[in-house]
């Protein structure tokens, strides 16, 4: 027993570095989930018939006519039997009427509507989006951003796949566009994919609002926004979260579902940091999150860890010359990290997203520290920025 207790104390060092690198290849598997996840379904599914459930697609819009002017048509082109688009002008002071106009002149299957200009103390986004899913024909919804495009004319087609009887909320994705700075991108991507491989097993934590299809009578049966018509973000967000099970959440991952936002951020990292503060403003009012949050936490402090072990590991063995060892656990950490890197990146290909190689080990390390800067800054900012009325 002495001896056993010994040789622990003697190799704590590997055997931790064994334990952080178990911890972390469990990480590197769920990076491929979303992969794993699209194959089973392509696998399992027969030939679908395309659906013939009709759709109404919603879309808020403030000030956005140039987005419309370019976006729109792309939507109302798709290649569906029967579907509406219904834009809701939230006020707009720019040409959005004239061009919402031009455009309904040559598609019959748009028409647009407005929110009361004297309305006070409410979300303006969330009243846009009740108005346009109480004026939709249809009992299936799409919610999209005048700057969002399908990156295929069969996203409305691959969407309504999944309308069953037992599916109220399809989510979808939303990539950004190239020109995004690099770490923008990846943050995006990164948080994206854990959202959807999230909904596999449980109900939704959180979504990319820019492809959300849902019923409208599960809408109005739960109060659309009632619990939150106060606050400035988070719409869909919190309406996919709150109302969301296992049983009635269903994703959509082949690349002719998948929806481009071409009018992102950019390299403008001050509006990056701002949104990513509100968005925090947006957890705070999220329901059932612990496990997601305690997993995600769990993977991101285990990188560190498994760095920090590394390092010791390998000074340790060479301060005892243990040669063969320390090739050994050398061996053991580019492997992991390229099955990280493998993995993550056949998932973005799933979803048509952006690929990140030795970058994805760069910017992996940073995403608690985004997070908690993040915190802090949301910390920091006056209550009354979230919300449209005095706390």
């Amino acid at each position: 027993m002495d001896n056993f207790v010994t040789i622990i104390v003697n190799h704590i060092t590997y055997i931790c570095f064994g334990l952080m690198w178990v911890m972390c290849f469990f990480t590197a598997w769920s990076y491929g989930k979303i992969k794993r996840v699209q194959n089973k379904k392509e696998k399992s599914n027969k030939k679908n018939t395309p659906s013939c459930t009709p759709v109404s697609i919603v879309i808020p819009s403030h000030n956005q006519a140039q987005e419309l002017y370019h976006h729109l048509p792309s939507i109302l082109e798709q290649d569906y039997e029967l579907f509406e688009v219904i834009v809701v002008n939230d006020g707009s002071t720019d040409e959005t009427e004239d061009v919402l106009k031009h455009l309904e002149l040559k598609y019959s299957n748009l028409r647009h509507t407005f929110v009361p200009g004297n309305t006070r103390h409410v979300s303006h986004k969330r009243l846009a989006l009740t108005i346009g899913v109480k004026s939709a024909l249809y009992e299936w919804i799409l919610f999209t951003e005048p700057s969002c495009h399908p990156d295929s004319e069969l996203w409305i087609e691959s969407m309504a796949q999944n309308f069953t009887p037992d599916t109220n909320i399809v989510l979808g994705s939303v990539n950004i566009e190239k020109a995004s700075a690099g770490k923008i991108q990846f943050h995006h991507t990164y948080h994206q994919l854990q959202y959807l491989s999230w909904v596999v097993n449980h109900k939704a934590y959180c979504c990319m609002p820019g492809n959300v299809a849902y019923r409208k009578s599960f809408f109005l049966k739960h109060k659309g926004f009632a619990n939150d018509i106060h606050l400035v973000g988070g719409a869909i967000e919190l309406l996919v979260n709150r109302n969301s099970t296992k049983k009635n959440t269903k994703i959509e991952l082949s690349q002719a579902a998948t929806i481009t936002d071409a009018n992102h951020i950019g390299n403008d990292y001050r509006t990056w940091r701002t949104r990513r503060m509100y968005h925090t403003e947006t957890l705070q009012h999220l329901q059932d999150t612990k496990g997601y949050r305690f997993v995600f936490n769990i993977k991101q402090y285990t990188i560190h860890l498994f760095h920090m072990s590394c390092m010791v590991a390998l000074i340790y063995s060479a301060i005892q010359e243990h040669w063969i060892t320390s090739a050994i656990i050398f061996l053991a950490f580019l492997l992991l990290n390229s099955i990280k890197i493998i993995l993550f990146n056949r998932s973005c290909k799933t979803i048509n997203a952006p690929t990140f190689y030795f970058s994805f080990l760069w910017y992996e390390m940073f995403i608690i520290w985004w997070q908690i800067y993040s915190w802090f800054k949301h910390s920091q900012a006056p209550r009354n920025i979230f919300y449209r009325k005095a706390l």
